[in-house]
């Protein structure tokens, strides 16, 4: 893993991530450096990383998720698709929701963070209804039309492309499923936009620090929310890749946002 300072700076693309290597200086990643990045952050911060959701959110992140779950709209029988499920949070949520009465996959490309998921299991409601799997979300394991659903909660910003990850989950959703995005965001009022700055930019990485011995992963997760598209590129992308009756909800005074869509028919 290359060590440095990650930033999110201007390009003539727009935003996009890049890495301040002491013997570089600042140079843009590439996609195979941003995914040993993305993995090797992921498995550091693997046993904090849901302290790390909780204080990014200011201890908003489990209303999130079940805001998530809702615009599921999950029913009895019915086949979900929890991608980049990490720890299995929502995973959790969406089998609680239908009561044994379906099932549900969580996925991601994190060993370490499949392996907590995994210790929970057994402490979970209706075990039985979930699946966890290592997997990549640009290359889903899946048959087309296999999902009556799919979540993505915190993953997009942090897949080499963006484009193929969202275009897989499409694939792998039944004609009119839902697809539903949560996402981390930049706060829209500008007063509390400068507090949250602060907050996210500088006290973030200096806890980490603390608590981790390292601020590089709380140093690339400001950069990666900078780096992703903002809420009205994000919802043409969506459209572009087959979603239909998009919406998009901010959270917490634009600290987050749930993007949902239908696949076309």
């Amino acid at each position: 893993m290359t060590r440095g300072i990650f930033y999110a700076e201007e390009g003539k693309n727009g935003v996009r991530i890049a890495l301040y290597n002491n013997r570089r200086g600042l140079q843009a990643m590439s996609i195979s450096e941003k995914g040993q990045v993305v993995h090797a952050i992921f498995t550091r911060i693997a046993r904090n990383y849901d302290w790390t959701n909780a204080f990014l959110s200011l201890w908003q992140d489990k209303r999130w998720r079940r805001s998530a779950v809702f615009h599921c709209r999950p029913r009895p029988g019915e086949s979900g698709l929890d991608l980049g499920c990490g720890t299995g949070k929502i995973t959790f949520e969406l089998a609680r929701s239908l009561r044994g009465k379906g099932r549900v996959i969580g996925l991601d490309f994190n060993e370490a963070m499949l392996k907590i998921a995994e210790e929970r299991l057994s402490k979970a409601s209706y075990p039985q209804s979930i699946r966890f799997l290592l997997g990549n979300a640009m290359a889903l394991p899946f048959p087309d039309a296999t999902f009556d659903y799919a979540t993505a909660g915190f993953l997009l910003r942090n897949v080499t492309n963006l484009e193929k990850a969202l275009n897989e989950m499409v694939r792998v959703v039944k004609p009119g499923g839902r697809i539903v995005i949560l996402e981390l965001s930049q706060p829209k009022l500008p007063l509390f936009r400068q507090i949250y700055s602060l907050y996210f930019h500088h006290i973030l990485p200096w806890i980490g620090k603390t608590i981790c011995g390292s601020a590089v992963p709380y140093c690339y997760l400001p950069a990666s929310v900078l780096s992703f598209p903002e809420p009205d590129e994000f919802q043409r992308i969506m459209r572009c890749h087959g979603l239909k009756n998009i919406a998009y909800h901010p959270l917490s005074a634009g600290i987050a946002t749930l993007y949902i869509g239908c696949v076309a028919y």
